[in-house]
């Protein structure tokens, strides 16, 4: 009985592993190709990327944002006016590219908090940690209340006008399990820091903010 188990769970494993694949080849698909299987195409110039519909436009990921603002951890809350709740990376669903607990509370006061505010919408990025089976350098989206940040090992990013945060969020999971942002992962006394300034000096290609939102809506679909 114990081996017809063990055989079910290991089926079940290949089945997760197999379905793991295809998902994320559906978001490579997606990201680099859109959802129109009969756009022209052109060359991207990217190994990574290949040929991409015509109509796309060339871009660094850096200019797809407002900026990388690096978060602050705080100190233990004391009950006060003070205490936000802070944003780690234990708290990022890396199935679903989103955080999904905002329970830890820290004290932050105003001068720490300065700009790095999170708003719905916003997309995280971890930038310390990881490991060999777990790189450093996933992206997530943040849909909590106003008012919380992110700790020091996440830094915040914000979409430039005419880029949807979502297929940005998408775009970068593609990078990501494509190892891109391996290239720029330093590691330091056994834990990984993501650069993020050479990070997002990597190309990238974007279509109308119309198409991005269409794409981000079939992946989250």
């Amino acid at each position: 009985e114990t081996a017809r188990i063990d055989t079910l769970i290991h089926e079940k494993d290949e089945l997760t592993g197999l379905l793991r694949e295809w998902r994320q080849s559906v978001i490579a698909e997606a990201v680099t190709k859109g959802l129109d299987k009969s756009a022209s195409t052109k060359p991207s110039g990217v190994p990574w990327l290949g040929d991409v519909p015509k109509h796309w436009v060339g871009k660094r990921l850096r200019d797809c944002v407002e900026g990388c603002s690096n978060g602050v951890w705080g100190d233990e809350p004391d009950g006060g006016d003070d205490d936000i709740p802070v944003i780690r990376v234990a708290d990022f669903d890396r199935n679903r590219r989103q955080v999904v607990d905002y329970e830890t509370l820290r004290k932050v006061d105003s001068g720490q908090r300065g700009s790095r505010g999170l708003r719905p919408g916003d997309m995280l990025m971890e930038k310390s940690g990881g490991g060999e089976q777990q790189p450093v350098g996933m992206v997530v989206s943040y849909f909590g209340p106003e008012g919380a940040v992110c700790s020091n090992f996440v830094a915040r990013m914000r979409s430039r006008e005419g880029v949807v945060s979502r297929f940005m969020v998408y775009l970068h999971a593609y990078l990501y399990a494509s190892r891109v942002t391996n290239i720029s992962v330093k590691q330091t006394t056994g834990i990984q820091n993501l650069d993020s300034t050479a990070y997002l000096s990597e190309a990238c290609f974007v279509p109308p903010p119309d198409e991005q939102q269409a794409i981000a809506d079939y992946l989250d679909e």
